[in-house]
């Protein structure tokens, strides 16, 4: 059975409406601009997509400020020199099954050393090395 990943980003809350779209952010079809599907409201990539290209391209993940206090995004970087961005509140989109949140905190922590959880009170939580840590 394949792994079950979120239909629409919904980790923004409150009423991010748009005259284009009275239902909130949607993830944007592929485009020349962005191959894969985005974050309607950040740009973020897809989940499934991250993943994707985690284990079959060579996509290397690198961090960027931690100005909000917390690793909040990564980017990804190609060989072709192509770059991409991945922000970590995904992680608390509606719509994950186990299997696939597990497997997308794995590859996280493989490619970028921070460990990310969701803590009993529904917040996202990490594990990295140091304050500021980037791989």
């Amino acid at each position: 059975m394949p792994m079950e990943w979120p239909e629409k980003p919904t980790c923004h809350g409150g009423p991010f409406v748009s005259l284009k779209n009275q239902d909130g952010p949607f993830w944007r079809d592929p485009g020349v601009n962005a191959p894969h599907l985005t974050c309607s409201y950040c740009g973020s990539l897809h989940p499934e997509d991250l993943a994707s290209l985690l284990e079959a391209f060579g996509a290397r993940l690198g961090g960027s400020d931690w100005k909000y206090g917390w690793p909040h995004k990564f980017y990804i970087r190609f060989p072709s020199g192509q770059m991409l961005k991945w922000y970590n509140e995904h992680l608390l989109d509606e719509g994950y099954d186990k299997e696939a949140f597990d497997h997308l905190r794995e590859l996280l922590h493989v490619h970028a050393g921070i460990l990310f959880f969701v803590g009993d009170d529904g917040q996202l939580r990490y594990q990295a090395p140091y304050w500021g840590f980037q791989q």
